[in-house]
């Protein structure tokens, strides 16, 4: 039985009805030094336990003006956390949510924001030489208790045809959740060995001699193989020339939902570079990053979601907190860092991991069809750089990726002169 159902039986008793045993659908988050919060629509930075002013520093130090956005407290709390539990509600109720300046202080507007929970978040902190441990824990915390959820909802109580077919739609549901692989671009040096860690994790969960099940006969939302996902080692040059047509992989190979949401910070420290060489650097970093974040979604089939690291959306509308937020904003779009992506916000993601969760498109179909054909326009120009000349969306679902743009503007705006050349040097090389 999942924490939800527990939470669910004990409001019913305590109500003095019936008690549920249903539970609302379930993700796992791989992250590292910084996780998304569903709960405050922020990113928390994890910090090793220190004073109050050297905590402060490293943070100032590594994420730059990003700190504004992250709660030192709870980084500081959540240091050793491995793994951690987040229950939200992405489906908001109509009229204005409650923010901090009504009074109560920003716990009680997130605490008003999600007393229904529609979505469960399995926070999973992946460290160095860890993965094991890692994908151990998941195997044994999460997919363990969600087998004896399916045996206890299912394997007793409904009979014949109805037991097969309630099995089949909850284990696609409910044994195989989706993973969302949340990488941070405050250091692109560090984006390299933070996927491949993660990719490690997944394999190991479900690559192991006693596999965790996964969906042999996938809904919409399961488009990655684990075949898929042993073969495409994030940030080679290798281009596998299979990977070619829209739409990835037709195989009956085992499948999971597989969404890499990127953050995009919401501001880069500020220091003005060096020298107009260590400018261009920096500007070509970033798009050799988005180069190789789109060519792994291509190989793998996944869903590719560019999330903005910006502040809490309790900020209110008007005033000079929304002055200072909308000029961050402008500021930050012109960073040559940040590059051309939009962003979506941390609730806008909320809603479309629970899509996937639900076996759901991660977007509606007709939204995803306009946003494809929007690309498409977009994709056929091209600036001075030889990169696209629109900005792209925020959200590459599976099936969408575009091999022809991947391959050819966005490699060829990705090399940066004297310094690597991305056709032939992999990202832990340029990027050591």
């Amino acid at each position: 039985m999942t924490l939800f159902a527990a939470l669910t039986a004990k409001e019913g008793d305590a109500n003095g009805g019936t008690s549920s045993t249903s539970s609302p659908p379930e993700v796992i988050q791989l992250h590292s030094n910084r996780v998304i919060d569903f709960l405050s629509g922020t990113t928390v930075h994890l910090l090793k336990k220190s004073s109050k002013s050297s905590g402060e520093e490293s943070n100032k130090e590594e994420s730059g003006a990003n700190n504004k956005t992250t709660n030192t407290i709870e980084g500081q709390s959540r240091y050793f956390s491995a793994l951690s539990y987040q229950a939200i509600q992405t489906q908001q109720d109509d009229g204005p949510l409650p923010n901090k300046s009504a009074g109560g202080g920003a716990a009680a507007a997130v605490g008003l924001r999600h007393l229904r929970p529609d979505l469960g978040v399995w926070d999973c902190r992946v460290n160095e030489n860890k993965e094991e441990a890692s994908a151990m824990l998941l195997k044994r915390v999460v997919l363990g208790t969600k087998k004896q959820q399916l045996k206890e909802d299912s394997g007793e109580e409904k009979k014949g045809e109805e037991t097969e077919a309630a099995g089949e739609k909850d284990e696609a549901i409910g044994v195989a959740p989706p993973i969302v692989m949340t990488v941070d671009l405050s250091n692109p040096a560090d984006v390299q060995p933070v996927v491949e860690r993660m990719r490690s994790v997944i394999l190991e969960v479900y690559d192991s001699d006693e596999k965790a099940s996964s969906n042999k006969n996938p809904q919409v939302q399961c488009s990655t193989s684990i075949k898929a996902l042993q073969s495409s080692t994030f940030g080679k040059t290798l281009i596998q020339e299979e990977v070619t047509v829209k739409g990835g992989s037709t195989s009956n190979d085992e499948k999971i939902a597989l969404i890499l949401a990127v953050i995009v910070p919401s501001a880069i420290n500020t220091t003005a570079p060096s020298s107009a060489a260590e400018e261009y650097k920096e500007r070509q970093a970033r798009a050799l990053l988005l180069y190789h974040l789109h060519k792994f979604s291509l190989e793998v089939d996944c869903t590719l979601c560019f999330v903005s690291g910006s502040g809490s959306p309790d900020i209110p509308s008007g005033g000079v907190e929304a002055e200072a937020k909308e000029a961050e904003t402008a500021s930050a779009e012109n960073d040559p860092l940040l590059g051309r992506n939009t962003t979506m916000s941390i609730d806008e993601l909320g809603k479309v991991i629970r899509r996937v969760a639900m076996g759901l498109s991660p977007v509606e179909q007709s939204d995803n069809a306009g946003e494809n054909e929007e690309a498409k326009e977009d994709s056929k120009g091209e600036d001075d750089n030889g990169s696209p000349s629109q900005r792209p969306p925020s959200i590459h679902v599976p099936g969408s990726h575009d091999a022809e743009l991947i391959h050819g503007a966005y490699l060829r705006n990705a090399s940066c002169e004297g310094r690597w050349d991305a056709s032939k040097d992999d990202l832990n090389v340029a990027l050591p």
